[in-house]
């Protein structure tokens, strides 16, 4: 009881703080996996403050669990307000300055400051940033006005500027009286500072000066500086009144605005004609009239003496503008270039992401902005520094790879340009494996959690480690992975984990997929990885395996040239400049600049030195624009390219006239010009417009100056005289100035009006030009020329004319018809009307370009060495090489590679793309068994590479997709010797083999509930399509269905056929109607969703025994057939007797044989065999004493001779495995069967093991099946007679070989080497040995005394009895040994009787070996190959005997 009373005391607290920890860690839990609402209320703005006044910068933040703590930085480094009693922070955030201080030398409140903002446990928030500016003014002018002389009715303009934060106001005085803005009148002042004075007259002549004012908060009174005074006079030189060309007065100038701001391009111009006419001010934009007057250009306006006004600029606004004075004397042009700012604004902010560890995510983050902003990231802020795992993609998306817990956190991404930053922040939730993620969220990374896990999961058998792990592909970055389904594979679908994790490093990477191949991105070159793969499904995952592999090494090159830039130096030069390599990797020894120009269609280098970091491209055409990338290069190679810049070299005036300029009248007092465009490298420039110069023939004096648009191609020019010739030319004009005129054309306008009371005829010409969304029209006139033409109605729509119309005024010969859809054929009609009506219509078609073509842009080089890796059936790796790219093959620019690949054969040859970033692609879904061809390009911005050589392979192999089709049951004639019946089944094969079908199974059964294994099963090789089933019962019903099989499995069944076998009189029987059935479909029955595999077996049955019943009970009515079958019995029970009988009396015929066809077997010693033979072979108790006196044997060494008809060589390769010499084919035991055969006898003798013997002559083996595959020990064995396919004549006797080692070796010894099989056959041509070989290859031998009855010594040359003189001995060199431990014999062949059925192949050029007179043989060497001889002649005959009785 006293041990119980604490237990009872701190029992209940005990248990209160447990649940209170439980609660707690619940709570923080459930933080730590839900999103926080943290972010910023209020962010702070740019703010002009000034000297000695207060100043605020507001900043706010909230959360929804906890008060955020904030903090401010400047300059990117964190103010320490503690103890500033001039600036601190206020309760909600914001930094609050008492009083700016300002001066010469310190400016210790001016600069860019950022709000940070930190919930504790949750992360960090920085805001966006907010430039602190401190006002000044400065007194003296930057630009003051100037002394203007200008005839009356001229304009006048002056100018005053000051440097000041914010603009100061600018006044303006004449004398003392200051001056007002009257936009009505002739005095306008605009906010710049520009006084406009418009019709000078006598009274505005005076003194001028402007007085700029600067306002401070707390002043009452401005700060004013005045400048100085300038003189508007009157010029008194009437010369220069009238008869002038225009001449500006002030000109617009480049401008910078921000997007939604208002700007005006000022622009004035004097100079009166010979009529008096002032200058008229034009605007163009781009070369095209600005017309103000249009609905979509009233945000356009010309104020004051000519100056162009845009309110609420967008960014479409920015391009070059043309200002054009224009009188009847001649014109002039002005241009600028409007530059539109735009702040940066999100286009996708970053999402909040869940994910678990070892996952891959991806914030996403488009900022767009003029100029393009820079994107950075930070983490908890910090800034994000890419890394092998933390990477930047394209510059704007951050990329996490292989998530630890630590990765937790808020991601924020930055955009900042010169006119504005934002930032947006996203939350990275990590979660453990078992840890799911919420549901529903958009944000979910992987819809399933990784495998392995150690989460719960259901009852059930998870599956084993896959098998056999190996790497298909080792690359520098990238590692191809393949395995083996496991052995245990559990129930319901399985996936696949694969997890690596660079040596030395705590982030695990995991990719899952469902097949068993994986290919692993973004490695780092020579590093060490640990890949572990292990399956899993709904029950949960099992074992890994693991592999450890080493990427290859990066060469190391130089990274990347820094700091690329390019410039014009003038019009013909360019220049681009600079720095080297962060990383050179050794010295760089050279610099290759690689540069195109625009539209050439080839790429050009240029080598500098590796101390040089500049270099100048000279003698360019003016306004040539040039595309640079540079590449450095070390000891090791090239290193990366860097991105392309372009520049553009001045443009000047232009150097040719127009082209193709035609002039005709149009009426009575106008004329029609029409020109194209000076040549494009003749332009130096934008052709900003066209000049005209008209006048009267033999008129003197200057001629009519009229100007048109740099887009106009025609003019007509009115007001002329009647029955008049006229002189015209027309010369280019861009910013520069103008080019040459064409030289002078001359027309004559029309005496009288033409006539309108009739209907203009058909157009002469019609031409179509088609582009990517527009088409060009171009057209002549019809020719009756005296016709009047008001217009020209053109029509067009997709494949039919006047679908839409428009009409054209009659001076016009060129429309271009805009807003079509790209590849489409346009139909184009065109007619000619007047007050009378319409004429005839021209018609012409056109089809407008792909979208995808682009222009003209110079070719890239494309990928090389493209291999393509086989990794299973249905998927392939590709990989090339990208020469541009250098010796790392990294890849730096936004270029990407496009394959293409389609069946290298069929009649269904679609091509199919995929696109990569990387220089390898897997390539999935493909075809089993089928050759593909692939292509790869490299596309990059505008540019693309032509296509790679393409490349073809072959996927593997896979089991039948589908099953056998049609099977038919064909039923044979009633067999008469016994009950039994006989079908003929056939089939179409699989539609889907995927592969080579090697076979067939046929399964049947009269059991149609039996399961597969229990059918009857009968097997077809190869791709034969049909089989005989014999022996089948009459009167029954059988099942049958059919299974292909190729090299990697078996397929599907097929549908199950029924078929009832007709009764022993051949009557009644056939196939059997059932509901279709699809053993490939759930469900079973094809068109009876309802019904599933077991209910069809069922229906298929009930279908069966319904028929069989019907069929019995028609038998019983018939009174049965008992009596047939007992016929039948009895019938086979006589011929099996007679069979027997036949039987027996082949047999006793057989094995008896003539004395002659045994006098025919031939006398051919051969030489011993090395090593013991075989066991196996039993001679009969027929066995020859000989009498001779024989030399005591090697028991140890018990050699076998060949019985052979020629000395064939057999080669040391053919040499057959054991299991492929258990069988002969009914081919080759035929040809034994005709082959002589010879009764063996076995007789042992002494022998002495022969030499190693090398094949030497050509010989061509027959297929043998009893033939033993030696080991490295084993000596091979004789092969059964006959052995060899002889193409040799000469015959080799044993008193004609050698002795052992005393140079050559008998024929025969070629029988050491096993034959090899039929398809592995092959020729060896022969060589004839020199005269020196040829002398030293045998001794002087002569026949040995020592003879027997069965060992007959024939005399020499001399061949058998009764055969014709042998011929004389050839020799024969040798083959080279296949063995590096044998050597090189040479054998000389003796004559024998040829063989007229065997083909002939004879030796070239046999050396002939004069033999001397008999010598006796008295060595023992001599008698040992003698008695080998006998020995080889006894078991030869035993073993041909042993065949007599075996027939």
């Amino acid at each position: 009881m006293a041990r119980n009373r604490p237990r009872k005391r701190w029992g209940l607290p005990s248990l209160v703080s447990v649940l209170l920890l439980g609660l707690l860690q619940s709570a923080l839990g459930q933080e730590t996996h839900t999103f926080s609402s943290f972010h910023f209320t209020v962010e702070p703005s740019n703010i002009i403050a000034y000297k000695g006044y207060p100043a605020l910068l507001n900043c706010s933040a909230e959360n929804s669990g906890n008060t955020p703590r904030t903090q401010w930085i400047r300059d990117g480094v964190y103010m320490s307000l503690n103890g500033d009693s001039r600036r601190y922070k206020l309760n909600n955030g914001s930094l609050y300055f008492s009083s700016i201080e300002h001066t010469r030398s310190s400016r210790p409140d001016e600069g860019v400051y950022k709000c940070v903002a930190t919930v504790m446990g949750l992360g960090t928030l920085v805001s966006r940033a907010a430039k602190l500016q401190v006002g000044y003014f400065n007194r003296d002018f930057k630009e003051e006005p100037k002394n203007v002389n200008v005839h009356l009715g001229d304009n006048a303009v002056f100018t005053c500027a000051v440097d000041s934060i914010p603009r100061a106001s600018i006044v303006w005085f004449k004398g003392s009286t200051e001056l007002s803005d009257s936009p009505g009148g002739t005095l306008r002042i605009y906010p710049d500072g520009i006084l406009e004075i418009q019709d000078v007259k006598f009274s505005d002549l005076g003194q001028y000066h402007c007085k700029s004012e600067y306002s401070e908060p707390g002043r009452s009174r401005p700060q004013v500086s005045t400048s100085a005074v300038a003189s508007l006079t009157q010029n008194a030189d009437t010369s220069t009144y009238k008869g002038v060309s225009p001449r500006f007065i002030i000109t617009p100038t480049d401008t910078t605005v921000l997007e939604g701001s208002t700007v005006h391009l000022y622009c004035g111009a004097n100079g009166r004609d010979s009529q008096e006419n002032t200058p008229q001010i034009m605007w163009l934009k781009s070369g095209t009239t600005i017309d103000t007057t249009k609905p979509e250009n009233a945000r356009f306006s010309v104020v004051g003496l000519g100056s162009l006004r845009i309110e609420s600029v967008t960014e479409a606004d920015a391009g070059l503008y043309t200002c054009r004075a224009e009188n009847n004397e001649d014109s002039i042009d002005a241009t600028a270039t409007l530059v539109v700012q735009v702040a940066p604004r999100f286009v996708k902010e970053p999402e909040s992401f869940y994910a678990h560890v070892n996952a891959d995510v991806q914030f996403d983050c488009e900022i767009y902005g003029n100029p393009t902003p820079k994107i950075t990231w930070m983490k908890n802020g910090d800034i994000v520094i890419p890394s092998d795992y933390f990477q930047i993609i394209d510059g704007k998306h951050l990329r996490i790879l292989g998530l630890v817990i630590s990765d937790d956190g808020l991601y924020q991404c930055f955009g900042e340009n010169a006119v504005g930053n934002v930032q947006a922040s996203a939350q990275l939730v990590v979660l453990q494996p078992d840890v799911p993620i919420p549901t529903p969220s958009p944000h979910t990374t992987q819809p399933t959690p990784p495998a392995g896990s150690d989460q719960p999961v259901a009852q059930g058998q998870p599956p084993s480690a896959p098998r056999e792990l190996k790497a298909v592909m080792v690359g520098i970055r990238f590692i191809t992975l393949k395995w083996k389904e496991p052995q245990e594979t559990g129930e319901g679908p399985i996936y696949y984990a694969v997890y690596w994790k660079a040596q030395g490093s705590d982030r695990e990477r995991v990719m899952n997929t469902t097949s068993t191949d994986a290919n692993v991105q973004l490695l780092k070159p020579a590093t060490r990885y640990t890949f572990r793969v292990l399956a899993a499904n709904s029950h949960g995952s099992g074992d890994a395996q693991t592999l450890q592999l080493t990427t290859q090494p990066e060469v190391h090159v130089p990274t990347q040239v820094r700091d690329l830039t390019a410039m014009a130096l003038s019009t013909r030069e360019l220049q681009i400049t600079w720095s080297p390599p962060n990383k050179t990797n050794g010295n760089i020894r050279e610099y290759k600049i690689h540069y195109y120009k625009a539209m050439d269609t080839h790429e050009m280098a240029v080598v500098v030195p590796g101390s040089t970091t500049s270099y100048t491209l000279a003698n360019l055409r003016p306004y040539t624009e040039c595309f640079f990338r540079v590449v450095a290069f070390n000891q090791n190679g090239p290193g990366m390219s860097t991105d392309e810049v372009s520049a553009r070299t001045f443009s000047a005036a232009p150097s040719g006239p127009p082209q193709n300029v035609t002039v005709e009248p149009s009426t009575s007092n106008s004329i029609l010009i029409q020109w194209e465009p000076p040549y494009s490298d003749e332009r130096n420039g934008l052709i900003t417009g066209y000049k005209i110069k008209y006048r009267q023939r033999g008129q003197s004096g200057k001629a009519h100056t009229i100007m048109t648009d740099g887009d106009r191609r025609l003019y007509s020019v009115t007001g002329l005289a009647r029955d008049t010739t006229y002189s015209i030319r027309v010369a280019a004009v861009n910013t520069n100035g103008t080019g040459p005129h064409t030289p002078w054309t001359s027309v004559k306008t029309y005496e009288s009006d033409l006539d309108e009371s009739r209907e203009p005829g058909i157009p002469s010409s019609l031409t179509v030009r088609p582009f990517t969304d527009r088409m060009v029209v171009h057209w002549t006139p019809p020719v009756q020329d005296n016709v009047m033409i008001r217009g020209y109605r053109i029509g067009y729509g997709v494949g039919v004319p006047d679908v839409y119309q428009v009409d054209v005024s009659a001076n016009e010969r060129l429309y271009t018809i805009k807003n079509l859809r790209p590849s489409s054929e346009y139909v184009v009609s065109l007619r000619a009307f007047n007050h009378k009506g319409v004429g005839r219509e021209r018609l012409q078609t056109g089809t407008t370009r792909d979208e995808s073509s682009a222009e003209n842009t110079t070719p890239m080089i494309p990928p090389v060495g493209v291999k393509v890796t086989i990794i299973s059936s249905s998927s392939v790796m590709v990989t090339w090489t990208d020469t541009t790219l250098g010796g790392n093959q990294r890849t730096s620019d936004h270029r990407y590679y496009t394959i293409k690949y389609i069946p290298a054969t069929g009649s269904n040859r679609r091509e199919k793309y995929v696109n990569s970033t990387e220089l390898n692609k897997k390539i999935e879904d493909l075809k089993p068994a089928t050759m593909y061809e692939f292509a790869v390009k490299v596309i990059n911005a505008r540019r693309q590479s032509h296509w790679s050589l393409t490349v073809v392979n072959t996927t593997k192999e896979a089991a039948p997709a589908t099953a056998p089709r049609d099977l038919t049951p064909v039923p044979l004639p009633v067999s008469k010797k016994g009950p039994t019946c006989n079908i003929m089944l056939n089939w179409q094969p699989p539609k889907i083999p995927n592969g080579k079908i090697t076979g067939y199974l046929v399964f049947y059964t009269t059991d149609a509930t039996q399961k597969d294994r229990d059918w009857v099963v009968e097997g077809v090789l190869g791709e034969k399509l049909s089989i005989t089933i014999k022996g089948l019962t009459p009167h029954t019903t059988y099942y049958f269905k059919v299974q292909a099989r190729n090299s990697k499995g078996y397929g599907p069944m097929s549908s199950t056929v029924i078929y009832r076998t007709p009764r022993a009189d051949g009557t009644g029987g056939g196939p059997i109607d059932t509901p279709e059935y699809d053993p490939n479909t759930p469900g079973g029955k094809l068109g009876h969703p309802g019904i599933d595999g077991h209910d069809m077996v069922n229906v298929i049955i009930d279908g069966a025994k319904e028929i069989a019943n019907n069929e019995e009970e028609a038998e019983k009515n018939k009174g049965g057939i008992s009596q047939n079958a007992m016929w039948i019995i009895i019938a086979s029970c006589v011929c099996g007797v007679i069979i027997v009988t036949v039987i027996a009396i082949v047999v006793i015929v057989c094995r008896r044989k003539s004395p002659g066809e045994r006098r025919r077997s031939g006398y051919h010693p051969s030489s011993k065999s090395k090593g013991p033979g075989p066991k196996d072979l039993k001679p009969p108790d027929l066995w020859i004493h000989h009498d001779l006196e024989l030399k005591s044997m090697d028991k140890n060494s018990d050699h076998e001779t060949s019985m052979t008809m020629t000395p064939i060589p057999r080669s040391s390769q053919e040499k057959l495995d054991d299991d492929q010499n258990q069988f002969e084919t009914t081919v080759n035991e035929e040809r034994y069967r005709r082959m002589p055969r010879h009764r063996p006898i076995m007789i042992p003798v002494d022998s002495q093991p022969a030499p190693p013997r090398e094949p030497i002559a050509t010989a061509t083996a027959l297929p043998n099946g009893h033939v033993h595959t030696p080991s490295d020990r084993d000596v091979p064995t004789r092969p059964v007679y006959p052995r060899t396919q002889y193409n040799m004549t000469p015959r080799v006797y044993a008193g004609d070989v050698s002795q052992p080692g005393s140079g050559p070796q008998s024929p025969d010894s070629s029988y050491n080497q096993p034959p090899v099989p039929y398809d592995q056959l092959h020729l060896h041509s022969t060589t004839t040995p020199t005269a020196a070989e040829s002398s030293n290859s045998l001794p002087q031998r002569t026949p040995n005394p020592l003879k027997s009855f069965s060992v007959p010594g024939p005399p020499r040359h001399q061949g058998a009895p009764g055969s014709p003189p042998a011929p004389k001995q050839l020799v024969v060199k040798p083959q080279q040994p296949t063995s590096p431990y044998k050597k090189q014999p040479t054998v000389t062949v003796s004559a024998m009787k040829s063989r007229t059925p065997m083909p002939v192949v004879t030796p070239k050029a046999p050396d002939l070996l004069k033999t001397s007179g008999d010598q006796k043989i008295c060595s023992t060497e001599e008698l040992s190959q003698e008695m080998a001889n006998l020995e080889g002649l006894m078991k030869d005959l035993n073993a041909i005997t042993q065949q007599e009785f075996e027939c």
